[in-house]
């Protein structure tokens, strides 16, 4: 294993030991333990991944309403919204560290 891969793993290991990490899998452990609600909480989280990110026909402006509508309920869920916010959180510091070795790594990519 070379040296980038050493601290690769490390770095895995210390978010795994994180707060962040902790409380993510304390919530998903509540939310998993309510098996109609993590179906729920997944199929608002795909419509919503699929919404952005696949061309589709659908009205936005409607879809979005929709969405935001579920998500408000979702979210009057104890369990639920424990959860969205500590992944939400684990996700911000997973950006944040992506973002640190991006622009602390230069590579340079011609523009064509």
């Amino acid at each position: 294993m070379n040296a980038i891969e050493q601290k690769t793993h490390e770095l895995i290991q210390i978010i795994k030991e994180s707060d962040y990490y902790r409380a993510y899998e304390k919530s998903l452990e509540k939310v998993n333990a309510q098996p109609e609600i993590r179906w729920r909480v997944d199929e608002l989280r795909a419509r919503t991944f699929k919404m952005y990110n696949e061309p589709s026909e659908i009205d936005l402006f409607e879809e979005t309403d929709r969405i935001e509508k579920e998500h408000q309920k979702l979210r009057r869920i104890p369990e639920v919204n424990e959860f969205l916010d500590a992944e939400i959180e684990l996700c911000r510091i997973l950006k944040k560290t992506e973002d640190a070795i991006n622009m602390a790594i230069e590579v340079q990519i011609p523009e064509m």
